[in-house]
């Protein structure tokens, strides 16, 4: 496995690990985030020659606007989930339950809401998009994979998710690779416009998973509605 791969592979991950540490209060997060973006940036159609993948892109898979999602994340026995309304990329609204916890985009201008206190966020990015988890940060995983030499990205069978129908898309690992890290992608992308319906990852073993104490990290995203979410609207003190 080469320099880039591992980075790539153990980047994209160690989100699921990551982001638990976060919602623990760790400063974990932080480094598995921003690796697991970094690697990740490419756009355009995937050139990668796996079966299935000329289709994919990432304007397309990240395209999906008005509409709510669920978001989790698993490590090590813990789970942290997120749900989410997005009307448009800068006007958007996520909610957790531990720590409970509102986060605003509201013109791309952030804000946060815990214990019924409203306070200022500053997001990393112009629109907010390390902070909202939604749709394009998966996307950006899935176009990730197709351009990790020996990963395999195929089509499945067909796949419905909020009233659309789609292709699904399965990543597996090198068989060469097996020993040192193993990881599983499935994905569901609408046939009718090319965007990201669901995506679920893992890493079942390998001897860098278990370095790097993700054996068993899980991640999801799933849309739950498309359409009927209107304009988000700053928070105000409760």
């Amino acid at each position: 496995m080469t320099g880039v791969r591992r980075q790539v592979a153990i980047g994209a991950m160690i989100l699921a690990a990551g982001v638990v540490a976060a919602a623990c209060g760790s400063s974990a997060g932080s480094p598995a985030a921003t690796t697991a973006g970094s690697t990740a940036t490419a756009s355009g159609t995937s050139s990668v020659g796996s079966p299935g993948t000329a289709g994919l892109s990432l304007s397309r898979l990240g395209s999906l606007t008005n509409y709510s999602f669920t978001t989790t994340a698993g490590n090590a026995g813990y789970t942290f989930t997120v749900t989410g309304e997005v009307h448009d990329p800068t006007d958007w609204e996520t909610h957790s339950t531990s720590p409970a916890v509102t986060s605003y985009d509201v013109g791309g201008r952030g804000y946060a809401v815990a214990i019924g206190q409203v306070m200022s966020v500053k997001f990393k990015t112009p629109d907010g998009l390390t902070h909202l988890n939604g749709e394009t940060t998966y996307a950006q995983a899935l176009i990730g994979y197709t351009h990790v030499t020996g990963i395999r990205i195929a089509t499945g069978g067909p796949c419905s998710v909020a009233g659309l129908q789609g292709t699904s898309y399965q990543v597996k690992s090198p068989s060469a690779d097996t020993p040192l890290l193993v990881e599983t992608a499935t994905a569901c992308v609408a046939n009718s416009t090319g965007a990201l319906l669901s995506y679920s990852s893992g890493v079942p073993g390998g001897s860098a998973a278990s370095a790097a104490h993700i054996t068993g990290a899980t991640t999801s995203f799933t849309v739950n509605t498309i359409g009927g979410i209107g304009p988000i609207a700053a928070p105000s003190a409760s």
